[in-house]
């Protein structure tokens, strides 16, 4: 039995994005969950979440087009 572990922004999300096969046991969390401990006793970690990118508005001189 493969122990499979995956992550997603929602662990709705984690659920629909990847369904068990035979002989998998598939554990769902949410990105927010992730501990590096608790991943060691899968056999395999799917990380599907989104990377948080961090937005910076520039100063425009001028009218800006």
């Amino acid at each position: 039995m493969k122990k499979i572990i995956v992550y997603h922004d929602t662990e709705t999300l984690a659920r629909r994005s990847r369904t068990a096969g035979a002989d998998e046991n598939v554990t769902y969390r949410s990105i927010d969950q992730f501990d590096k401990k608790l991943n060691e006793g899968f056999d395999e970690v799917l990380d599907f979440s989104k990377p948080k990118i961090k937005t910076v508005k520039k100063k425009v001189k001028g009218n800006g087009v």
